[in-house]
């Protein structure tokens, strides 16, 4: 499977998606294969969210999901927790053509990110899983990749969509270095700690 390569590639200390493309594994292929986990990515993620921020749980709202890719993580989250209003937004139009088939097409918007195309103070809830593989941040590790961002204007655009008092959950398998947290404070975030892999940042 294309995230086993991928980990496999990743732990060594090599440029993952160099190492795949020598082998014949399309870019495409490996941002977007199909992933097995995502029910499961769903499960603790909601699980977590009602241990933790009970009310946020409950009375439910708008949640944005950014680099939403293939829109699985979407869709499961709307099945799993109806009282959550989910949008997702991703700046590949191949991910995009493939999510359409996923989610719903109307909660769906193509733009590559940053800025985020939406108003100030429109969600609750912000959520990203494995972005910080794409940041500028990892460029020199990761230089075969066709796009990166530049974490310092992400992090301002999610704190000017976020609600006062809003979440930004991310789920972070690699490189979210105390640098790049810091990025989140200085865009006028709290930092609470859920689990190994889920980071909660609360709006001020």
């Amino acid at each position: 499977m294309v995230e086993d390569k991928f980990r496999l590639t990743n732990t060594i200390g090599i440029d993952p998606y160099a190492a795949l493309q020598a082998v014949g594994v399309s870019i495409n292929e490996i941002l977007y294969s199909s992933d097995d986990n995502v029910g499961l990515k769903v499960s603790n993620w909601l699980y977590s969210l009602e241990r933790h921020f009970t009310t946020y749980h409950s009375q439910g709202g708008k949640l944005l999901d950014i680099f939403c890719g293939d829109g699985k993580f979407c869709a499961q989250m709307q099945k799993e927790a109806p009282q959550w209003e989910v949008y997702g937004v991703e700046g590949n139009p191949a991910a995009m053509e493939i999510a359409k088939k996923n989610f719903l097409e109307e909660r769906l918007t193509l733009q590559v990110c940053p800025p985020l195309p939406y108003d100030n103070n429109s969600f609750q809830i912000v959520h990203s899983n494995g972005i910080m593989d794409y940041s500028d941040s990892q460029k020199s590790l990761l230089n075969s990749f066709p796009q990166t961002f530049k974490w310092e204007e992400l992090a301002s655009e999610i704190q000017r969509v976020l609600l006062p008092g809003g979440l930004y959950l991310t789920q972070e398998s690699y490189f979210f270095s105390s640098k790049e947290q810091a990025v989140l404070v200085n865009a006028g975030f709290n930092p609470i700690k859920v689990n190994e892999l889920i980071t909660v940042f609360q709006k001020k």
